[in-house]
């Protein structure tokens, strides 16, 4: 049963399909859909570096698992309407498991670095990355999107972790780069494939706010 968000205004066309590009209160969020994505959820998350709470766009699968987060560090002035502890349920058809960066399309460079997390498997220590892409606009920080759900693995040793990550990103973002981090101008990057359909087919308020790994 879908729920009134409150008495402000919600444009969310229940059951209408939308090809990626998708947007919640205002915001693209198609860069954090994946097949994965069971539903996304609205919370603030703080960012240490700035001192302040920002409203985040969170892409999770059916076990609760983060697998792409949009942080939005720069509010635009128009069309924009943030509501906190929303799950929003998803659905999608006819779905490519590409990645994209049409959520940071009004940037004007991207600030590409990764995050390197590191486990055990088996007896072996091994190493994933975390890409974060940051979008720039006027010199200044607009979006964050962070990418979680990158297959890669590799021993424990930064220099294998960086390349395989700088090989990915040609791949599958179409971008030709040779160094991490680096900066790209936004205008380098074009969607390469279609991503099929998304629609939304139920939303829920959760009480409690949402604790983040």
């Amino acid at each position: 049963m879908f729920k009134k968000i409150n008495d402000k205004k919600e444009t969310i066309k229940y059951h209408k399909e939308v090809y990626i590009n998708m947007k919640l209160n205002g915001i693209d969020i198609s860069s954090i859909i994946s097949s994965q994505t069971a539903y996304v959820a609205t919370t603030y998350e703080f960012i240490e570096i700035f001192a302040e709470d920002f409203p985040t766009y969170i892409s999770l699968d059916v076990n609760g698992r983060i697998i792409r987060k949009l942080i939005v560090l720069s509010r635009p002035r128009i069309n924009f309407s943030f509501y906190p502890n929303y799950k929003y349920i998803i659905e999608k058809s006819n779905f490519n498991d590409n990645y994209s960066l049409q959520s940071l399309k009004d940037a004007e460079k991207i600030l590409i670095y990764i995050k390197a997390t590191r486990k055990s498997m088996g007896n072996e220590k091994v190493m994933q990355p975390i890409i974060n892409f940051l979008g720039l606009k006027n010199d200044k920080p607009s979006k964050l999107l962070v990418v979680n759900d990158i297959p890669i693995v590799t021993t424990n040793r930064k220099e294998e972790l960086i390349s395989q990550t700088i090989e990915f990103i040609k791949q599958e973002l179409g971008l030709d780069i040779s160094t991490l981090p680096t900066i790209v101008n936004a205008s380098d990057y074009r969607e390469i494939r279609k991503r099929g359909k998304v629609k939304i087919v139920d939303v829920d308020y959760y009480q409690n706010p949402l604790i983040l790994p």
